[in-house]
């Protein structure tokens, strides 16, 4: 009985210590931006372990960034029975149901975990529809009033107050800037929040509604918004009313048309990638993740690096590429001091320093000759979602080519 009990404990020691090694290889991959392969180790763990919050967490995490979010929301509500108010589970739940556009449950995750003014904004969508447009929508052109230094479109308010706004993947929602706002009726929610931006500047940020979005011909109705200071940015002699970003193009299979100059919106549930690769020149299909609300992230590589993780922002103009000093570091890059600058963001100046990029590659598209930027990576963007962020990609990187964003397969069509 007692060498039954003995070997009894030394298996379960056993056991502790692979779970325990198990659970530091998952956390390594996860750290290094390996999602596919932490998933698998978390699921291993669980098939041990069934009642390991911390796997159970971490799981419905990468779930929610592959954008699954039938399975993220199953796991982390087993997680939300082991640990129960947890704050990190309550908002990981909170972003299944904004993803949805299930506002009324996203409306209670996010008041628990004191997002009061976003709460607010959300329950006011009860009985509405968030994003809807016509029926028989399939498929609109906008075209750019220019390109560069960032795209710029017009688009109308509440069916009367026209604006220009940019498109940046580096946004979330729908920014309006904050006189805009007003002057266009805007409804607005709660105590501002504070963001971080370009160059680790901070700025407050507004939860507001608005009624309606005209973009040529085509209208959407029930548009959650924030409001920013943006007027005092000028790019070209162009002030922005506002900035059309992830969230909403979220809603629709969109393409950024750098090379036609147009901003297309389909209907995603009639087309799809495929179709368009069929007819596209020089198109590749590049598997991409979302942290938060709209941190898309991809591979890639600067200079014949190893493979790095990139935060896939369009908003930088004229600009392919920024990076945290640990980047700057390890690469090497060049950065010229004396040709120090000053650039401007959604939270106010900064110092830029530029260097020259020989190689920027997205997946399996590289580009040659390129502008880097030292200054613009906001710092506490780096780690802030528990791995790190190697750099940011943007306007420059596209420019010539045509980026669709497929968030049902997760996947950009990049074509020539």
């Amino acid at each position: 009985m007692a060498k039954k009990l003995i070997m009894m404990s030394v298996l379960t020691l056993l056991g502790i210590g692979s779970a325990a090694q198990s659970m530091k290889k998952a956390k390594a991959y996860f750290k290094s931006g390996n999602f596919s392969q932490a998933k698998n180790e978390y699921l291993h763990i669980i098939d041990k372990q069934p009642q390991n919050g911390k796997a159970l967490i971490y799981l419905g995490y990468i779930l929610l960034m592959q954008n699954k979010l039938d399975e993220a929301e199953s796991w982390l509500l087993k997680a939300s029975k082991i640990k129960p108010n947890f704050a990190t589970i309550n908002n990981f739940l909170a972003e299944i149901y904004y993803r949805r556009n299930d506002f009324d449950k996203a409306a209670v995750y996010f008041r628990a975990i004191g997002r009061e003014g976003l709460a607010l904004k959300l329950a006011r969508f009860k009985n509405q529809t968030p994003y809807q447009v016509d029926k028989q929508f399939d498929e609109v052109r906008i075209q750019f009033i220019v390109t560069n230094p960032l795209p710029f479109v017009k688009v109308i308010i509440n069916q009367q107050y026209e604006g220009n706004f940019i498109l940046d993947t580096g946004a979330g929602e729908l920014i309006l800037d904050e006189n805009f706002a007003r002057e266009a009726g805007a409804e607005i929610f709660g105590k501002p929040e504070i963001s971080d931006f370009g160059g680790g500047k901070k700025a407050t940020i507004s939860h507001g509604k608005i009624s309606s979005i005209q973009l040529g011909r085509f209208t959407v109705k029930n548009i959650p918004v924030q409001l920013l200071q943006l007027r005092h940015i000028e790019l070209e002699g162009m002030k922005i009313d506002g900035v059309i970003g992830t969230i909403f193009l979220s809603q629709f299979l969109s393409t950024i048309d750098y090379k036609n100059g147009d901003l297309v919106l389909r209907n995603k549930h009639t087309h799809f990638p495929d179709q368009l690769s069929a007819n596209a020149l020089n198109a590749s299909l590049i598997p991409f993740s979302i942290a938060g609300d709209h941190y898309m992230l991809a591979k890639g590589s600067i200079n014949d690096s190893d493979t790095m993780l990139f935060f896939i922002d369009t908003g930088l103009g004229n600009t392919a590429f920024t990076c945290p000093a640990s980047t700057v570091k390890k690469l090497k890059l060049p950065l010229q001091k004396n040709k120090r600058s000053s650039g401007q963001g959604g939270g106010g100046h900064y110092d830029i320093y530029p260097f020259h990029i020989e190689k920027l590659c997205l997946g399996n598209i590289c580009v040659s000759n390129l502008h880097g930027q030292y200054g613009p990576f906001p710092k506490t963007l780096e780690n802030s979602f528990g791995f790190k962020i190697d750099g940011l990609l943007s306007h420059e990187f596209f420019l010539n080519k045509a980026l669709t964003i497929d968030f049902e397969s997760m996947k950009y069509l990049i074509s020539e």
